[in-house]
């Protein structure tokens, strides 16, 4: 259920940190979120990388058959 205002929102907070949830965060925690984005970064790469190395003698075979290419 959505808050329909900030009133509201103010009293769900308030209940949600009575029980307990931890809310917000600790900035010194936001270096982990870099350390993951560059991480997954560099593994999307890799993968790309293998799919294109994969396709190369494809598109070469391609090519060399005298298939017409799109022009940009």
């Amino acid at each position: 259920m959505k808050p329909a205002d900030s009133a509201e929102s103010e009293v769900v907070l308030q209940a949600a940190k009575a029980c307990g949830v931890k809310l917000g965060g600790r900035p010194e925690n936001l270096k982990n979120v870099k350390i993951g984005q560059d991480a997954g970064h560099e593994k999307r790469m890799e993968i790309a990388n293998a799919r294109a190395a994969n396709l190369r003698g494809t598109i070469e075979a391609i090519r060399a058959s005298g298939v017409p290419q799109p022009q940009a």
